[in-house]
């Protein structure tokens, strides 16, 4: 398996939430994990693609997770041989290395910049500090961790697992919150105001929590909303706070809205949606499917703008 990158000044719309004052830094990434996949970097409607402008890295094995810095120089990858790769995106050149105890399923930037927060097969969420290596927290779960995700004010991991739980964890490994659900918790969104938490089932439902004030109280759950008979695979809050996408293994994207909570609309764009990622704009959407093509999805009008076969 490879990573793939493409100079971003090629393109014109970033679909990653970068720091403004980045400007220069427009992509967004769809990871792969089907064998002999690709994980592409892309950015903008992508009218061509030239082969020779693309930087690859190699990996031994599928590349499951894959995650931008904040400043939007490094990646960070989670690969099946079980090394977490701190990666110059610039350059290609694979910085630093560290072993974990099985496959790393999920990665995820603090937005310091100083933590990589993965999610692992092994049972466990690790915060690895991206410069040195060095594991600072490890937090054991009763399953894998399939998700991991990072609280906008930087002091709390919330993680999904097997076990059917979704956990808000704090930077020095104490589990603040446990949450039950139905059947294996595949992903975890944020709010971009960090009030509200999304978690995406393999029992279909989309779900919403109101994060508690202070330490007495508890989460609230605002909603459960059904989208898939087949479970959702991936869900991703959009950077405006309005709507969720959700991608699903029946193939099924969808656009919950987030006062109402109910689904706003739908499109079949393929047999299974592995993953999902908004513009900065939030008026597009990318998505990554099991039939190995990376499409760009107007998020008003539900047209795909862009369809690039991988592998």
């Amino acid at each position: 398996q490879a990573c793939c990158i493409v100079p971003t000044s090629t393109f014109h719309l970033s679909m990653l939430r970068l720091p403004a004052q980045l400007p220069s830094a427009r992509c967004f990434v769809l990871a792969s994990r089907l064998l002999k996949r690709r994980l592409a970097v892309h950015g903008g409607p992508l009218p061509i693609i030239s082969p020779i402008s693309w930087t690859e890295v190699r990996h031994p094995h599928w590349v499951f997770s894959v995650a931008w810095s904040p400043c939007g120089e490094k990646l960070a990858t989670g690969c099946r041989d079980q090394q977490l790769r701190i990666i110059d995106a610039a350059t290609g050149k694979v910085e630093l290395t560290v072993p974990h105890g099985n496959w790393i399923i999920s990665t995820a930037w603090s937005l310091c910049g100083r933590w990589v927060a993965t999610g692992c097969d092994d049972e466990k969420l690790r915060i690895v500090d991206a410069s040195s290596g060095n594991i600072q927290t490890e937090v054991k779960h009763p399953g894998d961790v399939f998700s991991a995700a990072w609280s906008p004010c930087g002091t709390r991991i919330a993680t999904g697992c097997v076990d059917g739980h979704l956990r808000v964890i704090s930077t020095c490994g104490k589990v603040e919150m446990e949450v039950p659900h139905g059947n294996w918790v595949r992903s975890v969104s944020w709010s971009p105001c960090g009030k509200r938490l999304a978690s995406g089932c393999m029992d279909g439902h989309l779900r919403v929590l109101t994060m508690p004030a202070s330490d007495r109280q508890r989460s609230e759950l605002e909603a459960q909303v059904f989208l898939s008979a087949k479970g959702l695979w991936s869900i991703a809050w959009s950077p405006c706070g309005q709507r969720i996408a959700t991608g699903s293994m029946d193939g099924w994207l969808g656009f919950v809205d987030t006062e109402l909570l109910t689904l706003h609309a739908e499109a079949q764009i393929s047999d299974w949606v592995w993953s999902v990622s908004w513009s900065a704009c939030s008026r597009r959407l990318a998505t990554g499917s099991g039939d190995g093509r990376l499409r760009v999805v107007d998020a008003g009008t539900l047209e795909i703008h862009t369809d690039v076969l991988h592998g």
